[in-house]
């Protein structure tokens, strides 16, 4: 999509010649290339923009709703997508590329959703509606496949070459925080987020993810 409408930092039109103007590639380097998508798609093509940290910020909060809604979802294979919420989101591109309501749409979804695995209902129409949408906005993540040196991690923690899995250093800390060793957990934690694991502790027990 191209923005029509002004750029705005701090209220005032961004404009090289006066050097009150942040570039691109300056919010690609420091942001979620994906949050920076969603936020120019929060405001419509003709109107202007407003540029903050703030509104950067609450876009990387609202990618992280769809993605941690997206990672308790069942995979789906063949159910159908949700009709409705189809229907909807194309109304709403199809008004002028509005697609602060498209967005709305989806965020829909994701209340719909988590409602629905909280009370264990059937949700993979939903899911499957969702992962459509994402699609089309351009909203998925990059998949990075990268090789992990879990053994390495393990060295460097003091911990012996039987922990040789991301399973097993998780289990290693919550083993430390049952026996209420909060500097051994923190420091697995700490060192598989550096390498770009992310520990979530849930009602349902304990997963990670890659960020």
């Amino acid at each position: 999509w191209m923005h029509n409408g002004m750029l705005n930092l701090s209220g005032e039109k961004m404009a090289k010649s006066t050097g009150h103007v942040v570039t691109l590639l300056d919010s690609l380097a420091e942001r979620d290339p994906i949050a920076v998508r969603l936020f120019y798609l929060r405001t419509h093509y003709r109107k202007p923009l407003e540029y903050s940290d703030e509104a950067l910020d609450d876009a990387e909060a609202s990618l992280a709703r769809l993605r941690s809604f997206r990672r308790r979802s069942p995979d789906v294979l063949e159910a159908e997508p949700d009709a409705a919420a189809l229907d909807a989101f194309r109304a709403a591109m199809d008004d002028d590329l509005d697609v602060a309501g498209g967005l709305a749409v989806l965020f829909d979804l994701v209340r719909r959703g988590n409602t629905g695995l909280d009370a264990g209902d059937d949700v993979e129409p939903l899911v499957a509606a969702f992962d459509e949408i994402v699609g089309v906005l351009g909203l998925e993540a990059p998949v990075i496949e990268t090789e992990l040196d879990v053994t390495a991690i393990a060295a460097a923690l003091g911990l012996g070459a039987e922990f040789d899995s991301v399973d097993s250093l998780v289990e290693a800390r919550n083993a430390a925080r049952r026996e209420r060793d909060w500097a051994a957990a923190d420091a697995i934690r700490d060192a598989l987020a550096a390498e770009g694991i992310v520990i979530e502790d849930t009602a349902d027990g304990t997963s990670w993810h890659r960020n």
